[in-house]
């Protein structure tokens, strides 16, 4: 689990250097919020700069945008919100079933593979 989340820190960093940087030091923000395990905090700064980024890069965006509903989710997984976890990687999901190809995207796999370890967590 902590290669995919490597993975998803570095493709996120990159992706600050296209997007402003107001919303830039909110995503940074948050993720030093999740890297400190202060789960609520980070969840609130991922949700916060959703909107800015959905405008920035539309709302079907898998190079940016689904990561940070992602890492969205997981926050509120780990903050025992399992409600707003599960909104989230539902919304994930429907982007990459929305798009042409999207199910054989291996981020989608990853959102399944997260919200069935959540439904698994929840006795759902």
């Amino acid at each position: 689990m902590k290669k995919p989340i490597l993975i998803l820190f570095l493709i996120i960093n990159c992706s600050l250097l296209i997007i402003n940087t107001a919303v830039a030091q909110d995503v940074d923000k948050a993720l030093e919020y999740f890297n400190a395990e202060q789960y609520e905090q980070a969840a609130l700064y991922f949700e916060n700069v959703l909107p800015s980024i959905e405008e920035e890069y539309g709302y079907n965006d898998t190079s940016y945008y689904t990561k940070i509903i992602l890492y969205t989710a997981l926050s509120y997984e780990r903050a025992l919100n399992y409600q707003k976890a599960e909104e989230y990687y539902l919304q994930g999901i429907s982007i990459y079933k929305s798009i042409r190809n999207g199910t054989e995207n291996s981020w989608y796999a990853t959102y399944l593979n997260n919200i069935a370890e959540l439904y698994c967590a929840i006795g759902n």
